[in-house]
């Protein structure tokens, strides 16, 4: 159970300090529009609905009821309802058909307004649209001054981190079962390859590998992450300018283009994951470190110099996955957000940057002097908050990060 660091939920229970506020009276029941106070500076609205006939404590009035359909209150759920609320708050014995559906004509409807509990809006002490803020006590920054003080603060960030965030990743991964599914002799001077390979059971991801340098010699690659939604040749843009000793990876990971969904089940997505001990963020990084292990196995490629590109909230991806991997060579940035405490949108779109945990150990801007030695590149504008792991890293004599506006 989620508790605030303030308020355990176990001892003794605070009053309920229950307020009504106003009482509606309908046909053989009445509502009473009241708010209580849960915990202590947390109000929950509430609507009660009480029988006029009540005396004493009130009969049996549980029923089980089963329909079919999805989650929703179809018509023949509601049908059902309004006989059993029609037999046991109204005092009137009707069957489920001779109940009928919903009746939504403004004569028999009751506003939002005269259902609304805080008539003279909530307390002035009430923090429930803040209460988030309590539910975790946020990592700080540490104070490194030596190098023994970061591997071990990067010791014991991983070590958090694989078991309280990425807890769900397969124990035992399964075989790559890769297959070149494309070749072409354009896009790059030596051609191209497109590889399917497994990243864990029940997937399959593609990476294109842009052969920039003869494949049979060992050279950099480079893995770019495209991003969600991005236009046609938006990421070669980002990275074309890269030197030319570097091969180019191109991997859309689990929620990015031929891999990804409809944008209205984002939502539904990242809050499934969530209850089986993932995020979207968290696959997509396992997504990423599986897809290093495989590069590291093809000829063309340097095992020991594999960089990861990475533009906006991909970044976060980049970095956790660079962390996780830990032989990363380089880590180029573009726009990566400041932090992951950050609000969604309401519809779930947009930013999906949570991972399980994190927050109590560490956040995305404190990596980049925990990938280290790594090479850091930010192009265009580095977030203030990155300062810290810049500053962490040359206190101990560690290469700058390297800033940019172009490769």
């Amino acid at each position: 159970m989620i508790s605030m660091q303030d308020m355990p939920l176990s001892g003794e229970r605070s009053p309920l300090n229950v307020r009504i506020t106003g009482t509606i009276q309908r046909d053989g029941y009445r509502i009473e529009k009241l708010y209580y106070e849960s915990l202590p500076g947390l109000y929950v609205p509430a609507n009660l609905y009480i029988p006029d006939n009540i005396n004493g404590k009130a009969p049996a009035n549980i029923v089980y009821i089963d329909t079919p359909g999805g989650h929703s209150y179809h018509k023949d759920s509601r049908e059902k309802i309004f006989s059993f609320f029609s037999g046991h708050l109204m005092g009137k014995s009707i069957t489920p058909e001779e109940a009928g559906d919903i009746d939504t004509s403004p004569s028999s409807m009751l506003s939002e307004e005269e259902l609304k509990a805080y008539t003279e809006g909530p307390p002035s002490d009430d923090r429930t649209t803040t209460i988030h803020d309590s539910f975790v006590k946020l990592a700080s920054n540490p104070r490194i001054t030596t190098e023994s003080e970061l591997n071990e603060f990067r010791n014991t960030v991983k070590d958090f981190l694989l078991k309280k965030s990425f807890k769900a990743f397969p124990e035992n991964p399964p075989s790559f079962d890769s297959v070149r599914v494309f070749r072409t002799l354009d896009r790059a001077e030596y051609g191209s390859d497109i590889y399917s390979f497994v990243p864990e059971a029940g997937w399959r991801l593609n990476v294109d590998i842009r052969w920039r340098n003869d494949p049979s010699q060992k050279k950099p690659l480079m893995i770019v992450l495209r991003n969600p939604n991005e236009s046609r040749w938006e990421s070669e843009g980002f990275i074309e300018d890269l030197d030319n000793k570097w091969n180019l990876a191109y991997l859309e990971v689990r929620g990015v283009g031929e891999f990804g969904w409809d944008p209205n089940l984002q939502w539904h997505v990242r809050r499934a994951s969530a209850w089986l001990g993932r995020t979207l963020a968290s696959m997509q990084v396992y997504d990423l470190t599986r897809c290093i292990e495989f590069c590291r196995t093809l000829g063309g490629v340097n095992a020991d110099s594999i960089g990861i590109a990475a533009r906006e909230d991909m970044g976060v991806v980049a970095l956790y996955g660079g962390l996780l991997d830990g032989k990363c060579k380089t880590v180029i940035l573009k726009n990566p957000p400041a932090t992951q405490d950050m609000a969604s949108s309401p519809d779930g779109r947009g930013a999906a940057t949570e991972i399980l945990n994190c927050l109590r150990i560490t956040d995305v801007y404190q990596l980049p002097a925990l990938v280290a030695p790594a090479e850091i590149i930010f192009i265009g504008e580095m977030p203030e908050t990155y300062k810290w792991a810049e500053e962490v890293l040359t206190s101990l004599g560690k290469k700058p990060f390297t800033k940019t506006n172009t490769l």
